[in-house]
């Protein structure tokens, strides 16, 4: 493709990331990687626009109210459309980075004839998941994004099957693509994980079993824990807790990454889900040599690639089912060795950036 232009909708603080050398890429999903002689990109992020505009105010109470009443994320006030529209109007591609970037991107699309709008290209992680109390509601909104997004990238290929079994008249608009991380930047050449080291727990979405990781803190009093989450509101003094989130950035991917060398464990339990919940922790983890547990859900990312106890250990059940698990790693009754070395070179051969952005411009194309 030649002198196209790409623009992307994200989360609030990627700008920052991108001028920054303390920040892996894997969030922008190939942003860094288009060519500039053959593209123009540009970037838009979710920002508080309130107090620049306060006509914003408005839109800000009435999305508080419909996130509220549905459990749906509306942002569109924090997008500024006005300037911004006319961004997107000029673009030949719109990334939508996550599904809460089409919610707030509703109004515009529905507003807009389909052949002035640019083809629109939207990550799913877990928009298909309508078995919950908002069914009707979701299912509404998935039909609008079905009959007006151009296409629908999944993480999960679970998720994709499903939505293939179950929406198969849109199955051409349908891809799956392999979450592809910065593994250069994530990388630690020695490999050898002192299983001394404390466990570290990771991660603020709503598929997090935070009620579960608890009781294993409780439980576990002679180990140590490293909590980095927003969603662990309980003091432990065999835990220390880093209160953030990406949304916040009070630690940079660099300050994760000592934290990560700093670990031996990645404790990733889960609620079921069809969510590809705790993909980027675990591969985050993988790359520094941390030894990945995590609940076996309907949204893990890839059952044919990752196989239990050669790429990671699969952990069923409640809590004596965890902290059996960790007390068999830490006793060295499972060789973590092994499973660690050969969850990098598959993470190296499959998952890199590298690897994946030759067939993200393949869908681009097939557009």
């Amino acid at each position: 493709m030649k002198n196209k232009t790409i623009t992307y909708i994200t989360n609030p603080l990627r700008i920052k990331r991108l001028e920054e050398k303390t920040y892996a890429k894997e969030f922008l999903y190939y942003f860094q990687e288009f060519d500039e002689s053959d593209w123009k990109t540009n970037l838009i992020e979710l920002e508080d626009l309130i107090k620049k505009n306060p006509l914003n105010l408005i839109l800000y109470f009435v999305e508080k109210i419909f996130i509220k009443s549905v459990k749906i994320p509306f942002y569109g006030h924090k997008l500024n459309l006005k300037e911004n529209f006319k961004t997107i109007k000029k673009s030949n591609f719109l990334i939508l980075t996550n599904e809460t970037m089409a919610y707030s991107i509703l109004a515009p699309l529905l507003i807009t004839p389909k052949k002035n709008f640019p083809k629109t290209v939207l990550f799913v992680m877990g928009l298909f998941d309508i078995e919950n109390s908002n069914n009707f509601i979701k299912k509404y909104f998935l039909k609008i994004f079905l009959s007006r997004l151009d296409k629908f990238i999944f993480l999960s290929k679970n998720e994709y099957k499903f939505a293939k079994e179950n929406f198969s008249e849109y199955s051409s608009k349908f891809d799956y693509l392999d979450f592809a991380i910065d593994y250069t930047f994530w990388n630690v050449e020695n490999s050898k994980k002192d299983m001394s080291l404390p466990i570290l727990f990771n991660g603020n979405d709503q598929n997090r079993n935070y009620k579960l990781m608890k009781k294993i803190i409780n439980e576990m009093k002679n180990e140590q824990f490293i909590i980095i989450s927003n969603n662990i509101d309980e003091e432990f003094n065999n835990a220390k807790i880093y209160s953030t989130s990406l949304r916040d950035d009070k630690l940079s991917d660099s300050e994760l990454k000592e934290i990560y060398n700093s670990t031996c464990i990645s404790l990733i339990p889960l609620k079921e889900t069809i969510q590809p919940s705790g993909q980027s922790v675990a591969l985050q983890s993988i790359c520094s040599n941390n030894l990945v547990l995590i609940t076996p859900t309907k949204g893990f990312w890839n059952y044919e690639k990752f196989v239990n106890k050669d790429h990671l250990i699969f952990v069923e059940g409640g809590l004596n089912e965890w902290v059996a698990t960790i007390n068999d790693v830490k006793s060295k009754k499972i060789n973590s060795q092994k499973i660690i070395e050969n969850s990098k070179r598959l993470v190296l051969r499959e998952y890199s950036i590298e690897s994946k952005f030759k067939y993200f411009l393949k869908i681009l194309d097939s557009i």
